[in-house]
């Protein structure tokens, strides 16, 4: 099945990785690691948010009854 790719942010992100959708809030997590950032793009009102640790990401998780 061939489907359409499209852009829908562009966070200018310097490494996206990790990227992790919710299908009941409808937002898409990603982190930039080299960027110190991790990003959520509700999809909804078409808007990028983010926020920024203190010091580099050594790991991100989401708790398991979010994603069950």
């Amino acid at each position: 099945m061939a489907g359409k790719v499209e852009l829908v942010c562009d966070s200018k992100a310097m490494i996206g990785e990790g990227p992790c959708w919710d299908h009941r809030t409808g937002i898409l997590y990603w982190v930039d690691i080299e960027g110190e950032k991790c990003f959520f793009f509700m999809l909804k009102i078409e808007k990028i948010l983010s926020w920024s640790p203190l010091g580099r990401f050594k790991n991100f998780e989401m708790e398991s009854k979010y994603w069950a």
